[in-house]
């Protein structure tokens, strides 16, 4: 899988064809503000509106796919891929919840779905530090064979991307 880091905001990642968009998996209505910031774009309230069927809950450590091409005209993006790791539990490893959700994904990138993944660095707020998330998401990436396969991390301050860029290269 080719890794690319971009200093832009990922909703304006034209490179990909999928937005990986973190939420907590243990509930409806606990999106992330990347989940948040891509509903207000596309001129919804609720994140159930993008899914089709609608994601069994709990998902955390998991990823969710619905197709989303020719539903919402104000976005490029054929597919969506939430990503089920922000959870709120005290007890809760943020790091290998990421990991089993990134392996999720990953492992059904192509076929069916989207090849070409936007995503933005997945701390999940204050819980992973940015570069240890990096290493996480390229470790995971690494990992996947799909032909064709792109992961896309969009970072939109341009202090952190000059760090980040230097790890992904």
């Amino acid at each position: 899988m080719k890794i690319f880091i971009h200093n832009k905001d990922i909703i304006t990642l034209t490179e990909a064809d999928t937005i990986v968009l973190p939420v907590d998996g243990s509930g409806p209505g606990l999106e992330g503000n990347t989940a948040r910031r891509f509903m207000k774009h596309i001129g919804i309230e609720h994140m159930y509106e993008m899914y089709a069927p609608p994601p069994y809950y709990p998902f955390n450590g998991e990823a969710y796919w619905s197709q989303i091409a020719g539903v919402f005209d104000n976005t490029h993006f054929e597919w969506i891929c939430c990503l089920g790791f922000l959870g709120h539990a005290a007890e809760a490893s943020h790091k290998s919840t990421m990991r089993a959700a990134l392996r999720d994904m990953l492992s059904s990138v192509g076929g069916d779905v989207g090849r070409r993944l936007a995503t933005p660095i997945l701390t999940g707020g204050p819980r992973i530090a940015p570069v240890d998330a990096i290493y996480v998401m390229m470790e995971e990436a690494e990992k996947c064979t799909t032909k064709g396969a792109e992961l896309h991390i969009a970072e939109i301050d341009p202090e952190r991307f000059k760090l980040l860029q230097q790890i992904v290269r």
